[in-house]
């Protein structure tokens, strides 16, 4: 299986059983039509919450069939979370996906305490899959949406999020890189000394290389290694990055998707089951990309 592009994602959860999403107020075009694609593809099976005759008037002005999804019809959002929170409690939907209302309510939804689907301490993280059409390997990289400054506890269950979804796509024995600005350790520059942390706690670890401080040039570029010299059997073969903070895992990804022509897909993982997590400016196909990464990490 070629592991460049993110069809790998579609192809994976269209062989696994089939899991069910819900989601959460689906009353928008773009959300509908990527449920509808999914759905066609045989991604996973389609709940829906929110007012029905919203959402088959959208299908219907759309050229989608209503009847491939099963909609539990609502008369307001907060009915809508209510009734998600349900469905993921009961068991009756294995993941769950954003509709019409914001991150903050849909994240708020998800994480209550009553809505009993994500354990206090432990950590959530936005992971990426990114395909770029020149580069030539698909890359998983943590963390661009949710941990603002993630300390070393955090980056050492971010390698291991990371571990997961590349044993689900059939990566064996991923490499991931703790990137920094240069490959020194220097206690000026903490990323530096997390990384040598996390590198060790990792040493024995046979499923996994990880590397660390690594510049982003030689976690990715072999001809930088050849330059510089760089001695890792990670050198320029990483397809893992874990990033020092948000505000520079952000600005690679929308680098990769706005300069690059990235195609990407996005999960929130560390609650009892994955968390689509997309936003309203990303396309469709990254949507459906995502929905598959979704399917696959929760079986």
């Amino acid at each position: 299986m070629k592991n460049t592009s993110l069809d790998t994602l579609i192809e994976v959860a269209q062989q696994g059983e089939v899991r069910r999403l819900v989601i959460m107020h689906a009353m928008d075009h773009h959300t509908l039509e990527a449920a509808y694609i999914a759905k066609q593809k045989s991604v996973c099976d389609i709940l829906l919450t929110g007012d029905k005759s919203v959402i088959e008037d959208i299908c219907s002005k759309h050229g989608y069939d209503s009847s491939v999804f099963k909609i539990f019809s609502t008369n307001s959002l907060e009915e809508s979370i209510v009734t998600t929170v349900g469905l993921l409690k009961n068991k009756e939907a294995d993941f769950v996906m954003k509709g019409s209302l914001t991150t903050d309510q849909y994240m708020r939804a998800i994480l209550a305490k009553d809505a009993c689907l994500f354990d206090r301490g432990s950590i959530l993280s936005h992971v990426s899959a990114i395909s770029i059409p020149s580069f030539d390997r698909l890359l998983i990289v943590s963390d661009v949406a949710i941990i603002p400054l993630p300390t070393i506890e955090n980056k050492i269950q971010m390698v291991n999020y990371q571990k997961q979804i590349f044993e689900r796509i059939g990566i064996k024995d991923p490499k991931i890189g703790i990137i920094t600005p240069s490959e020194v350790v220097s206690k000026k520059v903490v990323s530096s000394t997390d990384a040598v942390e996390v590198k060790e706690h990792f040493k024995d670890d046979n499923a996994v290389i990880v590397e660390g401080p690594i510049s982003l040039d030689l976690a990715l570029d072999k001809e930088a290694v050849l330059e510089k010299g760089y001695k890792s059997p990670a050198a320029g073969e990483c397809n893992g990055l874990i990033f020092a903070n948000l505000e520079a895992g952000n600005v690679f990804y929308k680098s990769a998707t706005k300069l690059m022509h990235a195609e990407t897909a996005a999960i929130v993982m560390g609650a009892h089951i994955p968390i689509v997590l997309t936003s309203r400016g990303d396309s469709v196909q990254c949507k459906i990309n995502s929905i598959a990464m979704g399917a696959i990490l929760s079986n």
